[in-house]
């Protein structure tokens, strides 16, 4: 039972990841989209910087 209830909590943690990695991937692409349509502003460059830091840091907790 309890190497059940621990599968269950792996299966679990994937489908977090992988839900989470789809989010960014959306986010980054409507950010990329903005720096496209916007050129001069640089905040959208750094927002779509500050995203994949995020992200970065966020994929190398989980795969602790």
């Amino acid at each position: 039972e309890e190497t059940v209830n621990e599968l269950s909590r792996a299966e679990d943690s994937g489908f977090t990841v992988l839900e989470s990695i789809t989010k960014y991937f959306v986010m980054r692409a409507k950010l990329a989209s903005k720096v496209l349509k916007y050129p001069s502003i640089k905040d959208y460059r750094l927002s779509v910087n500050e995203l994949d830091e995020k992200e970065y840091i966020n994929l190398r907790l989980c795969s602790q």
